[in-house]
């Protein structure tokens, strides 16, 4: 049985390439997809026991799974002191409503905007921070998967004040 992967197969329209021409023959519909089906395994015991003599377990391959960035790892990265962000309460809450008003479309169908487009707004408002563009926001959310949450739950409660104090968006002082 041929599996197929929705997501990356192509479709493709191949005429027969029979010696016979046949006029009255329909196009096939051929798959072609990253995902294949693979010749039975050759069965080989299970081990019976660890070097510590418990039983095996089976560990994820980081390399394949995806980890979930834990609740804990956005408070581990390091932010920039009080004394620096000279913003009082009330204007970070007035760059919160103006980023909030600027993508009230998603609020209005309870939709979360593009994570790395949210940061690269965020960044270009508040001219105190590095300015990113969506690609380089991309890339740093992918380097620092903890952000994610926390622009996630900023998104939620519409208060950017603690993703703006991440000294990462800072520029370095020297």
């Amino acid at each position: 049985m041929d599996t197929v992967n929705s997501e990356s197969s192509d479709l493709a329209l191949s005429s027969s390439s029979s010696s016979s021409p046949r006029s009255s023959e329909s196009p096939t519909l051929a798959l072609s997809s990253t995902t294949t089906t693979k010749p039975a395994a050759k069965s080989r015991p299970a081990p019976m026991s660890n070097q510590d003599g418990a039983a095996p377990r089976k560990q994820p391959r980081s390399d394949m799974t995806p980890q979930a960035p834990s609740p804990n790892t956005a408070s581990a990265i390091p932010r920039i002191s009080p004394e620096r962000d000279d913003f009082t309460d009330g204007d970070h809450k007035r760059l919160d409503e103006s980023i909030m008003d600027g993508l009230s479309a998603f609020r209005e169908f309870n939709q979360e905007p593009k994570l790395s487009i949210l940061l690269s707004l965020l960044t270009n408002m508040d001219k105190r921070l590095v300015i990113l563009g969506v690609g380089e926001a991309k890339e740093l959310l992918k380097r620092e998967p903890s952000m994610v949450e926390m622009l996630r739950n900023a998104w939620q409660a519409g208060s950017f004040k603690e993703v703006r104090q991440l000294e990462i968006l800072w520029p370095v002082l020297l």
